[in-house]
């Protein structure tokens, strides 16, 4: 017998609602979720939305409260976190979102203002 060799190919899905970049993105419970970024004016962007597989589709979600680009989002304990970034200036803010509830609480901030970094969780 002969092993056949998959094809690994891409495959064209639903986008996104919204056109943006310097997003940030991670998944929680096997979703995928995006928030923030710069639309093709440059501005800041607070809204999000999540990739439903079984769907092939995107739903937008509750905005952050404070519109976003170059920051970073991890995903922690059920929640996601978007920390820093730029709106009119460096950020150093934090907020958590809650998907279950669909909402946004601010959380204590970090020491310094930081833009276009990476965060990771790493031993809880």
């Amino acid at each position: 017998m002969k092993l056949k060799e998959k094809v690994l190919k891409w495959e064209k899905l639903a986008s996104m609602n919204v056109k943006r970049w310097g997003l940030s993105a991670a998944v929680l419970n096997g979703t995928i979720f995006v928030f923030g970024g710069s639309d093709v004016n440059y501005g800041s962007l607070s809204s999000g939305e999540s990739y439903v597989v079984s769907l092939n589709k995107w739903i937008k979600l509750k905005p952050m409260k404070i519109a976003r680009q170059g920051h970073s989002m991890v995903a922690h304990n059920g929640h996601l976190y978007s920390l820093g970034g730029y709106e009119s200036g460096y950020l150093c803010s934090m907020e958590r979102y809650d998907p279950f509830l669909d909402e946004w609480n601010d959380v204590a901030p970090m020491q310094t203002p930081r833009y276009g970094f990476a965060a990771v969780v790493l031993n809880n």
